[in-house]
């Protein structure tokens, strides 16, 4: 695991450049394998995210109220059958394509 800054877009991407229109908002992040775990933003459900490193996509499912259960939620997703390390693309397709992804992401938003 490492520590990272990550940039997370804001509302819809636009223009050639494909740009948020409101910009990025920065955070610093702890990364492993494609997902990371960071602070929510505000007027987020949870105090603590997960988030994909390579689209800023964050998994608010599996959000969560402390830090360490945010790190078990990414470790739970992290075993799931796909690469977290792909583009965005590629990870949004396998999400489309792969049901039990999508399960398995469920299974770990179940809160106590």
């Amino acid at each position: 695991m490492r520590k990272i800054t990550l940039a997370i877009p804001r509302g819809a991407r636009i223009g050639p450049e494909a740009k948020p229109i409101y910009g990025y908002d920065v955070v610093e992040a702890f990364e492993e394998r494609g997902l990371a775990v960071h602070k929510s933003l505000p007027g987020k459900r949870w105090r603590w995210m997960v988030t994909h490193v390579q689209s800023g996509l964050c998994l608010e499912r599996i959000g969560a109220m402390t830090k360490k259960t945010a790190m078990e939620n990414m470790r739970r997703a992290l075993e799931l059958p796909i690469d977290w390390t792909m583009s965005e693309q590629e990870t949004i397709k396998a999400l489309r394509e792969d049901r039990r992804i999508m399960d398995g992401i469920n299974a770990i938003a179940i809160h106590d």
